[in-house]
């Protein structure tokens, strides 16, 4: 099951997150084909996936995230133990960059 923006106030989950590091997997332009990529990707349910909405270079994207960590450290750690679902490296982000939209 996937969060929905309309499941938590987004928002205020973001401010809350100031300093909380996510695993950015892909970024697609229809939040459809983000959700199949989440659900095809990671059938391990253990491994907590959102779609989010992202500012892309010339449009709006909506990337496929996991996780929450303390430091760009450690999520870089989990991302590694994370099998590569597509040839592109995943990025870490903050998890507040992807309040501004």
């Amino acid at each position: 099951h996937l969060m929905k923006e309309g499941e938590k106030p987004i928002l205020e989950e973001l401010k809350a997150s100031r300093n909380t590091w996510v695993i950015q997997w892909i970024a697609l332009s229809s939040e459809a084909a983000a959700d199949s990529f989440a659900i095809k990707n990671f059938p391990d349910k253990s491994i907590q996936i959102r779609v989010v909405p992202t500012k892309g270079p010339s449009k709006r994207l909506f990337a496929v995230i996991s996780g929450e960590y303390g430091s760009k450290r450690e999520a870089l750690e989990a991302s590694s133990k994370i099998a590569r679902v597509n040839k592109e490296k995943p990025y870490i982000k903050e998890l507040s960059s992807f309040g501004n939209l």
